[in-house]
């Protein structure tokens, strides 16, 4: 038999590597470059840690390829763009935290893929967000276009594995 469930590889810049992961198009309102910023605070401290971006090219495309430059984060951030849902999923499966970092949110099926693999998520306390996740219980929530707080909230779930694990 076979297998036809399998998951699709890992881009090989991630592969074995700790990382954290954001899904969503590259538009203004998903806040990708509030996380690079945030990022940014955290490569200090977290040396071997990575990002991914994935999504849809959006009109932010090329501002989020120019400020990945400009922070010197090339080494460190990978994108994925227009990828397709299955390695979408895998990419979200294999994190370390999802980080949602958007200014508006409707309602982010993101969030539900990644509380359905475990992963532990970091999100900002915009739209729907605050209805489906719950402070402290199900992720940690932080304002949007807060950078600092962004990068506080990611590195007090990496740095506590037990809350890690509580959060999914």
């Amino acid at each position: 038999d076979e297998e036809v469930s399998a998951a699709p590889p890992i881009p090989t810049a991630i592969a074995g590597r700790r990382y954290l992961v954001n899904v969503g198009t590259f538009e203004s309102k998903k806040g990708q470059d509030v996380l690079l910023r945030a990022f940014a605070l955290l490569r200090p401290r977290m040396p071997d840690l990575h990002l991914v971006l994935a999504g849809r090219r959006g009109p932010e495309l090329s501002k989020i390829r120019a400020l990945v430059r400009a922070l010197g984060l090339t080494e460190h951030v990978v994108e994925a763009v227009d990828v397709a849902h299955p390695l979408a999923l895998e990419l979200i499966r294999k994190a370390e935290v999802f980080v949602l970092s958007s200014r508006q949110e409707p309602f982010g099926i993101v969030l539900l893929e990644a509380a359905h693999f475990n992963v532990p998520i970091v999100a900002t306390r915009v739209g729907g967000v605050p209805e489906v996740l719950q402070h402290g219980h199900s992720a940690l929530l932080v304002p949007s276009d807060d950078p600092e707080a962004l990068a506080t909230a990611i590195e007090t779930v990496i740095g506590s594995p037990s809350l890690a694990s509580s959060l999914v």
